[in-house]
């Protein structure tokens, strides 16, 4: 009985992740690369080109991504310096 509840829980929730993903699926032929994609890409690309290798690429795609946070170019500082300027400039306007 316990090993029958496990395996409909198991299902359950492959149909859910299958379910979950569908939109994305529906999303991804409208959804086209804009400018900062490229950026994202460019050495990725050249190194698959070069090299032909799986492991090369992930290499070059985990630099890139810590490049990118290291330069404030990166996902979420963007977010967290323009809030931090706004909370800055607030203040200023208010003295």
């Amino acid at each position: 009985m316990k090993e029958k509840k496990e395996n409909i829980y198991l299902w359950s929730v492959i149909v859910l992740a299958v379910l979950s993903a569908l939109p994305l699926l529906w999303l991804s032929f409208y959804n086209h690369p804009s400018a900062d994609d490229y950026m994202y890409a460019a050495e990725t690309y050249r190194v698959w080109n070069e090299t032909h290798s799986i492991w090369q690429v992930i290499k070059a795609a985990v630099q890139t991504s810590g490049n990118f946070m290291k330069t404030g170019r990166g996902f979420m500082s963007p977010r967290l310096c323009s809030r931090c300027s706004r909370l800055f400039l607030a203040n200023s306007f208010m003295r």
